[in-house]
């Protein structure tokens, strides 16, 4: 009610002084407009800032032991350990300690591997191949788990050989002679590892002599990458 004749009695004098003075009017007018604009955006203002604080709350209400707020989860340390070294396995393209093709092994183990998935060559169509401009391998096989390291102190080309072990595969290769020893102090205590198939059968988009884009298929020997974590 006490609104309602607030607004009554200004209407009142805003006649008066339209019709006595029409520019104060007009300042008036004018005054209005932007009192409630500036109150409007002070209203909008307080409302995003309570809508943030909420959301940090509920964060950290959900999260007890958590310091985080939101503006710093993007600065969380990374889980891997830092230190790291990265190595191709060497002679995987001889003989193992049984006397099997190392690699005649890997392409049965990669061969096993695609009946189990279902599909080669990332499932990926020749169209697809051809609009990729890039090598697609038949198989994209990696882990973090299914390898060891086996040192053979009694090995008569060098004492700190380490052997290179995969679960399914069996003995494939060696850590390269120029970083043993430092490998060997590396899994005297706790690591991680990531390893990598590489190699093997490939297919990418190339153009014939009639500038006709077509898919060729290749093969590399295959290789296994090591990373290991210390």
């Amino acid at each position: 009610m006490k609104k309602i004749l607030l607004s009554v009695f200004l209407f009142l004098v805003f006649f008066v002084v339209l019709m006595e003075a029409p520019i104060i009017a007009l300042l008036m007018i004018i005054g209005t407009f932007f009192y409630y604009k500036k109150k409007k955006a002070n209203k909008n203002l307080d409302s995003n800032n309570l809508a943030s604080n909420n959301l940090n709350n509920e964060f950290n209400n959900d999260n007890p032991d958590s310091k985080l707020t939101i503006e710093n989860l993007d600065n969380e340390s990374p889980s891997k350990n830092s230190n790291h070294i990265y190595f191709n396995v060497a002679g995987i393209s001889k003989t193992n300690d049984q006397n099997q093709n190392i690699q005649k092994l890997i392409k049965g183990f990669v061969k096993e591997h695609i009946e189990m998935v279902g599909y080669r060559y990332e499932d990926m169509t020749k169209k697809e191949i051809l609009e990729s401009y890039e090598n697609v391998y038949e198989a994209d096989i990696y882990g973090d788990h299914e390898i060891k390291f086996e040192p053979e102190p009694d090995n008569p080309y060098d004492p700190n050989a380490i052997k290179v072990i995969h679960e399914d595969i069996g003995h494939i290769g060696y850590v390269p002679k120029d970083i043993n020893k430092k490998v060997l102090d590396i899994i005297s205590s706790d690591y991680n590892i990531e390893w990598k198939l590489i190699g093997g059968k490939y297919k990418y988009a190339d153009i014939d002599d009639d500038g006709n884009e077509k898919v060729i298929t290749k093969t590399l020997n295959y290789g296994v990458t090591i990373d290991l974590y210390y």
